[in-house]
């Protein structure tokens, strides 16, 4: 990479899991400005999540 700095996540995802500190809480769609959002929604077929349990890709109905 040719970063002159080392990327960090912020302190809260890094200290997440450990005893007595928050979790954070799950980005959602409307965390994001409308032009993202619309971004987000266009390319939602291009992207798919696992199922770590079944091995099988979990279909949510938004497939066309």
């Amino acid at each position: 990479e040719c970063l002159c700095w080392q990327p960090r996540w912020p302190k809260v995802i890094r200290q997440a899991g450990k005893k007595g500190k928050p979790i954070p809480k799950e980005t959602t769609l409307s965390d994001y400005p409308p032009d993202v959002q619309k971004g987000i929604l266009e390319s939602r077929l291009e992207w798919c999540v696992l199922d770590e349990k079944t091995g099988k890709y979990v279909d949510y109905g938004n497939s066309d």
